[in-house]
Formats: C-alpha cells, sequence, structure tokens
C-alpha cells in the first residue's frame, strides 16, 4: 500500500491534498490483532470540520458473528471506529490538540509517549479509546464491545502507530 502523499503545509496557498482512505491506510493484519474485531470496513464520507477534513472507517466482526437478532432488530456486538481529521488552519490544529483529552470514556486518562505526539488513552464500560495527534492531524480510534470485557486502550496502540507513519 502506498502512502497518501499530503501536499503542502498548514496555511493558506497549499495544495490540496489527496483523500484519505481511512479502510485501505490500517493494514487488516493490523485490524485482526484486535480481540473480538473482523475485516469488514465501512468508510463515510469526508466530512468538513473546523479548519479541517475529517474522514472515518469502522470496522465490525465478520458477517455471521457481528449480527445479533433481537427484540430491537439486528445490533453489531463490535466495532472499532476510526476518524482521522486533516488540519488546514493551524488556530483549529492548535485548539484540536488542546481539547485531545476530551471524549475519551470516562476512565483515568494516560497519556502516551511514544507517537510522535499528544497522545492519550483511557477504558471506561465496554469501551477502549485512544486520541492522538501528530503533525497536521488529529485521530479518534475507539473500541466497544458489548459481550466482552472491557478492552484495554492498549489493544489500539498499533493501530495508532500506523496512522502516525502512514501520514
Amino acid at each position: 500500500m502506498a502512502p497518501v502523499v499530503v501536499a503542502g503545509s498548514l496555511g493558506a496557498g497549499h495544495k490540496p491534498a489527496a483523500p484519505i482512505s481511512v479502510c485501505k491506510t490500517v493494514p487488516s493484519k493490523v485490524v485482526r490483532a484486535i480481540p473480538g474485531v473482523g475485516s469488514t470496513c465501512t468508510e463515510t464520507s469526508p466530512l468538513p470540520g473546523f479548519g479541517s477534513v475529517e474522514y472515518t472507517g469502522a470496522w465490525t466482526a465478520t458477517p455471521g458473528t457481528a449480527e445479533v437478532k433481537g427484540q430491537g432488530g439486528t445490533k453489531i456486538e463490535e466495532s472499532l471506529g476510526v476518524t482521522i481529521a486533516r488540519f488546514s488552519d493551524s488556530g483549529a490544529l492548535k485548539l484540536a490538540v488542546q481539547n485531545l483529552k476530551q471524549g475519551l470514556p470516562g476512565g483515568p486518562l494516560t497519556a502516551v509517549e511514544h507517537f510522535g505526539g499528544p497522545a492519550y488513552e483511557a477504558e471506561a464500560e465496554k469501551t477502549g479509546a485512544i486520541h492522538i495527534s501528530w503533525k497536521d492531524y488529529t485521530a479518534y480510534v475507539s473500541l466497544t464491545v458489548v459481550d466482552a470485557a472491557t478492552p484495554s486502550p492498549k489493544v489500539l496502540e498499533a493501530l495508532a502507530k500506523v496512522l502516525t507513519e502512514t501520514y
């Protein structure tokens, strides 16, 4: 897989960057190493954010194990979500980095030092998550389970490392 080349840098006058395919960015062997998550990935259309564009991919368990028929219809048991925001506005990026601790599960936050920029992880009832920032990017990675123990965010670190090394 060839990495996406980001043209220019933050600020006016830079060339538009190529879109990010989250599902293609993360190698399937990295996703398969996360307990309970299958290789079925779905992307949403890019969304404009505050001074950024957000790209999202979500992985679910393989068909046949992902769905449980019940009173509420069909539900997904395990899911892995990855949102990458690429910033074109340095002020918006600075604010996003300041707010990186927000939106994590309710458990205690832990600073993570080995991603080349600020990063925090936490876990709470049925969810483990990590938020990272590097260069002109932030990423939000979360793993949610239904019928399993709360996942440690440590299982997401290899995926987070791939993101920081790709862009």
